[in-house]
């Protein structure tokens, strides 16, 4: 049976011994990575390697400038490049839905008949603004908006997990996140990984290309007793970007580490559970066939960067 928020967060209160043992064993290393002493280590030509994160000259995209190799593009913003089919029919039924919305107040249309002629009058030409099209011009708004919401929805989940994963007693498990915490707690009873690192930051000098990593664990038992994977949290869907971020860090991984990475992991905790499964906190899906999907990253690593050359010179 799920848990109410309440009870949610006086088990939280009252897991704050077991956390704080948690946290002597956890340090924080120079570039604020968050490592179980010990459990991960380096090589020694890349052990104490100094990387910042910081915006490219292109504007939004992320770049790794890396002590000793130059700026790296990131893994995100290579990605950037694959088309998502879903994410335009997504961004269409938003400006739908919002459109919906405001045609249900009987009022709407006044009020924006009011915001047009004040438009209008304003304007030295095109002065044909309808209510219709200011109502359009508002739900065309609405897609932003909402990936605006579950991007700050996402970034506060991960906020919370890495205050899990450091034992902060005194971190406020808000009702929004409530069951964002149990199910990244179910998981972590269940997956048979131990995290010792999180949002660890890692490169590859001969792809050149970077990425923060969310989690870093070790598998616990089984044949593959004490081998490293990587595991990626999303609040929203999972599609083969993905995929090739996940495999693209794994490589990365295994390079500066010296060590095999067989496993990769989507650890998926929805923004809204359905009532209608009242246990279904989370999901976990294991990456197959990592080789395909590190070419397919290759691929969108190497192509990125050509789309941003101009082509055509006018003669």
């Amino acid at each position: 049976m799920a848990r109410t928020p309440e009870q949610i967060a006086r088990q939280w209160e009252a897991m704050g011994d077991r956390r704080r043992n948690m946290a002597a064993e956890i340090q924080t290393n120079e570039q604020d990575r968050v490592i179980r002493p010990g459990e991960l280590t380096f090589t020694e030509e890349w052990a104490g390697t100094r990387v910042e994160r910081i915006t490219s000259k292109y504007g939004n995209d992320r770049v790794y400038a890396i002590d000793g190799l130059g700026e790296y593009r990131s893994v995100t913003s290579s990605l950037s490049i694959v088309n998502k089919p879903a994410l335009a029919d997504w961004r269409k039924n938003q400006a739908l839905g919002a459109m919906h919305e405001m045609l249900k107040d009987p009022k709407a249309p006044a009020q924006y008949q009011k915001m047009a002629d004040e438009k209008n009058a304003k304007a030295r030409i095109h002065k044909n603004n309808t209510w219709v099209s200011m109502m359009v011009e508002d739900a065309k708004k609405a897609p932003n908006q909402r990936m605006n919401e579950t991007r700050d929805f996402g970034n506060q989940a991960h906020e919370l997990i890495e205050h899990i994963l450091l034992g902060d007693n005194g971190y406020e498990v808000t009702k929004p996140y409530a069951h964002i915490a149990e199910g990244f707690q179910m998981w972590q009873r269940d997956s048979g990984l131990r995290v010792v690192a999180t949002e660890i930051m890692v490169w590859h000098p001969h792809f050149e290309y970077a990425g923060t990593i969310d989690m870093v664990c070790r598998r616990v038992g089984g044949s593959n007793d004490g081998a490293l994977a990587v595991a990626d949290t999303k609040t929203g869907g999972i599609y083969n970007e993905s995929a090739m971020q996940l495999a693209a860090y794994a490589k990365a991984l295994e390079f500066l580490t010296g060590e095999e990475v067989p496993e990769a992991w989507a650890l998926q905790l929805p923004r809204e559970r359905n009532p209608e499964e009242p246990d279904s906190f989370y999901e976990a899906h294991r990456l197959e066939d990592m080789p395909h999907w590190l070419d397919a990253f290759m691929q969108a690593h190497l192509l990125a960067p050509m789309m941003e050359k101009e082509a055509w010179q006018t003669t």
